[in-house]
């Protein structure tokens, strides 16, 4: 479905197939554990798998490597509710009054939005013979003195904006979703370590949310 091919339906995707579903990051990715023999990198082969079927059509995606690279960095580092947990039960009762999501960075990032984007319907019908398969340098070398001659960066992600509740309440993870257009883009402004956002839904789908029809055609 193209409409998975833009950059909100690639969110939409992840948060309804991993997520919601009960994709079990914090024991695969071993976030605040030690590793155990379940810990596997499940949802970063799925995004080299994503990669490598942008590569062949990478007129098709809003998206490019770059969204990509960013995903399998911000699934590790603890900084959005959006992949902390086993299962949104968990994630709804331990995280969600505290954390911020990742959707709503993504969106307001023109940074990863495909300038040579051409949406077109269709299904995509990638080579998947192993001489059509390459090796993602910019994630599986990152690290290497000669394997990555230009490293990827993390986008920098402005500080929160702590809304007034009263005039400009905080928005869930679905209204940002379920939007025709992107939220504005975020400001540049500098970290503020004196700001405390306050405890409210930032990011997950709540029981009411979940009888949306946000993942329904």
């Amino acid at each position: 479905d193209a409409e998975y091919r833009s950059i909100r339906g690639f969110c939409k995707v992840i948060q309804k197939e991993f997520c919601s579903f009960g994709h079990q990051f914090k024991t695969r990715a071993a976030i605040g554990h030690k590793a155990t023999d379940e810990a596997s990198p499940i949802f970063v082969q799925w995004l080299d798998c994503v990669y490598q079927i942008v590569r062949q059509f990478p007129d098709c995606f809003e998206f490019g490597e770059d969204l990509l690279l960013r995903l399998t960095h911000e699934v590790y580092s603890n900084r959005y509710g959006t992949f902390l947990e086993d299962c949104e039960a968990l994630r709804t009762a331990h995280v969600q009054p505290y954390a911020r999501s990742l959707w709503p960075v993504l969106l307001a990032d023109s940074r990863y939005r495909n300038p040579g984007y051409n949406p077109r319907a269709g299904q995509l019908r990638p080579r998947v013979h192993a001489p059509a398969l390459v090796v993602w340098e910019r994630y599986w070398f990152r690290y290497h003195e000669h394997g990555n001659p230009e490293p990827a960066e993390v986008a920098p992600v402005s500080a929160p904006v702590v809304e007034q509740a009263s005039s400009n309440p905080i928005r869930s993870m679905t209204d940002f979703l379920n939007d025709e257009e992107d939220p504005p883009a975020e400001g540049n402004g500098s970290p503020s370590r004196s700001a405390k956002p306050p405890r409210q839904n930032r990011f997950a789908v709540d029981k009411a949310d979940k009888d949306l029809d946000l993942f329904k055609d």
